[in-house]
């Protein structure tokens, strides 16, 4: 990503998508910071947004205020043209966040389920905002992570720690359930053997054994001692696996190497310089992909097996979901065969069924238009190929395109309507589906199909 490609409008006024203007919530602060080089300089234009949970004196607890306020900052970081990543992170070096305010709780959520319900839904609506944010997500765990606040630091994208932070769920131990999230990722990420005991023991991991376990990518030595970055005092970093054979890294120490633990990490202090550097570094890593691509791929690693089978076989799409049984097959009467065309002895799925009108890919509805009819677009710009909603962005079909047809749109690849021949008079079929490693992403636009002949034409005054 550069800054020019932050700057999209052509000159025009850009829509503005922010849902409240510039509302500040004590205790959750947004602010940008320079994005920088691979050489560690200030990029003119480009920068990392920042939210912080300010609310050191109570772990960073987060207060039915600071989760509406975390919802406002996501959404806005989300729609910030010069903000390349977010980076989401707590206030000291004691906690990222210890979940929900139990004072709060205690003084008016206590006995009040009606009203506890509703906080609910607006701390579900807080984690949806983080995994729907248009740019890449990285937790700064600068501390512990536990309860609410594991559940919001797993809907990042990305986690790197600081070694002394610990990671666990508190709710079964304090009266709730931890379905704020932790019973969804937890499983994918760990398996739901182990699962079962982080979530219903609530028994505390190091970052050492959360990076072991999955759950956060990196960490970072935190306590200085003399001067040097020593290892986690408290757990055992030595060494991997018993006398038995089970693993014991990260796991806590006992007895007197704990306490000798102890007495190292009295003597030391807590720096978190190094944190800064790793989160520094993988926000950099961003600024060199291609805008939207890293969202694009994030969204991608989230999204489990069923979703992606319901997106293909359009149960995901409105009309579609209810028209169409899992083969593509139109219900409407009159209708009752798949949703297939041939075109030169290959199979595409169009985007809109001519029976229900229903979407399979999630496009708008459109009305379809009959070979040799005329559309709302000119005859002379409309096209045989699109690129629809199932694009990745990954780059592959435009190196191929003969007519250099195919460029980078927001956030997906567009296919310039003036140079597309669907190949003809190049090669004997479109090279972009060939290449594509996405199933109908590159589809025959439902409004208009132009003949070989118009195509051979179109070709020969491309290349005249």
């Amino acid at each position: 990503m550069n800054a020019q490609a932050a700057k999209t409008g052509n000159g025009r006024k850009l829509v503005d998508y922010d849902l409240a203007r510039e509302v500040v919530v004590p205790g959750v602060i947004l602010e940008k910071r320079p994005a920088r080089c691979s050489g560690g300089h200030a990029l003119d234009g480009l920068y990392n947004a920042w939210i912080t949970l300010d609310n050191p004196q109570q772990y960073n607890s987060y207060t039915t205020e600071m989760v509406k306020g975390v919802i406002l900052a996501f959404r806005q970081a989300s729609a910030m043209r010069d903000v390349v990543a977010v980076v989401f992170t707590g206030t000291g070096d004691k906690a990222f966040c210890s979940g929900g305010n139990t004072k709060e709780y205690a003084e008016y959520y206590a006995g009040n389920p009606p009203e506890y319900r509703q906080y609910m839904r607006l701390f579900n609506d807080m984690v949806s905002a983080i995994l729907s944010c248009d740019k890449p997500v990285v937790c700064r765990v600068n501390g512990m992570r536990v309860g609410g606040g594991q559940e919001i630091g797993m809907a990042c994208d990305f986690s790197i720690a600081q070694d002394l932070a610990r990671f666990g769920q508190a709710g079964p131990k304090h009266g709730s359930a931890p379905i704020g999230g932790a019973t969804d990722f937890l499983p994918l990420m760990i398996g739901c053997e182990q699962a079962m005991v982080s979530g219903v023991l609530c028994e505390p991991w190091s970052a050492h054994k959360a990076y072991r376990m999955g759950i956060i990518s990196d960490f970072v030595p935190a306590l200085k001692v003399d001067g040097e970055f020593v290892p986690n005092p408290l757990v055992e970093t030595s060494r991997y696996l018993d006398e038995h054979g089970r693993i014991v890294h990260g796991e806590s120490k006992t007895a007197d190497e704990l306490k000798a633990g102890k007495e190292l990490l009295a003597k030391g202090t807590v720096d978190l310089s190094l944190l800064d550097q790793a989160v520094d570094t993988l926000c950099t890593k961003f600024v060199y992909m291609f805008p939207g691509l890293p969202h694009k791929d994030a969204r991608g690693a989230q999204k489990t097996e069923t979703q992606r089978l319901e997106r293909q076989q359009g149960k995901l799409t409105g009309m579609a979901g209810s028209e169409h049984d899992d083969r593509g097959a139109c219900r409407v009467p009159g209708f009752q065969r798949t949703c297939w065309r041939r075109t030169r002895d290959r199979f595409h799925r169009p985007a809109t069924c001519t029976g229900c009108r229903g979407t399979l890919d999630g496009r708008t509805d459109r009305k379809p238009v009959a070979r040799g009819e005329t559309s709302e677009i000119d005859r002379e710009t409309s096209m045989a190929l699109m690129i629809n909603s199932v694009c990745t962005a990954c780059d592959v079909c435009e190196p191929v395109c003969p007519n250099e047809a195919i460029s980078v749109g927001d956030p997906i690849y567009v296919i310039d309507a003036f140079k597309c021949t669907e190949c003809v008079g190049a090669e004997d079929e479109p090279q972009c589906q060939l290449v594509c490693p996405e199933e109908d992403c590159i589809v025959p636009d439902p409004d208009f199909e132009e003949s070989e002949e118009e195509l051979q034409q179109k070709y020969e005054m491309l290349n005249g």
